[in-house]
């Protein structure tokens, strides 16, 4: 959320400062713009250990096996892969062994804590390990198979929610009550829950149709 906001009053301020300079021609001016707003975030990481957002919070970005600090060009790598994908590259967070989002997994970085002492035990996350010796897993491809099939479902039973619960000049997007959009919020609020749940549930083996077997002595 920080480096959202971050992000939002950068190019705010960056489109006045770069218009106020008047440069010619106007694809110049843009081409400045779009620059400095996605070097900010990276030369930030680069620079001092955390972007914007991380500082507020009280978290650092560093590589995942050295635990040095992100060069400039893996800092672009993973701005440039977290921004088109938004909040769809933190659901590997959910699944990843060290809670890895996708920008992180590209970049081969991780994000913890700057001082982890004396933190509360929920707030300390630990490396994810299948319990191989009391388990057989599924294949990492059937889970993710598995996944995905669940997803198409969920999908399917929230539109047919949506039909039942909005009115038709809504669904057919001119105009909406307070009703509606009650109900529209409530069933995207929904819909996430039931994703994030999926996603974890499903790469942890405890799907049907895809769960772990306990393995008999």
């Amino acid at each position: 959320m920080y480096d959202g906001l971050a992000l939002a009053g950068g190019l705010f301020i960056t489109i006045f400062l770069v218009t106020a300079l008047k440069l010619q021609p106007p694809l110049i001016e843009s081409v400045l713009i779009i620059f400095i707003v996605i070097s900010i975030e990276p030369f930030f990481i680069s620079i001092t250990g955390s972007s914007i957002g991380h500082h507020i919070v009280g978290l650092r970005v560093r590589r995942s096996k050295t635990d040095k600090r992100l060069n400039i060009f893996f800092s672009y790598l993973r701005f440039m892969t977290k921004l088109p994908l938004g909040i769809i590259s933190f659901f590997l967070v959910l699944t990843t062994r060290k809670h890895q989002a996708f920008h992180d997994l590209v970049s081969s970085s991780i994000v913890v804590h700057k001082i982890s002492e004396n933190m509360p035990s929920y707030e300390i996350l630990t490396e994810r390990i299948d319990d191989t010796e009391k388990f057989v897993y599924p294949s990492k491809t059937r889970r993710a198979i598995i996944i995905f099939i669940y997803f198409i479902l969920c999908m399917v039973a929230f539109g047919l929610l949506s039909l039942v619960l909005l009115s038709n000049t809504c669904l057919d997007g001119v105009t909406c009550t307070n009703l509606d959009t009650i109900y529209g919020l409530g069933l995207e609020i929904l819909f996430w829950i039931s994703f994030f749940t999926i996603v974890s549930f499903g790469w942890k083996a405890e799907l049907y149709g895809c769960k772990r077997k306990v393995i008999e002595w």
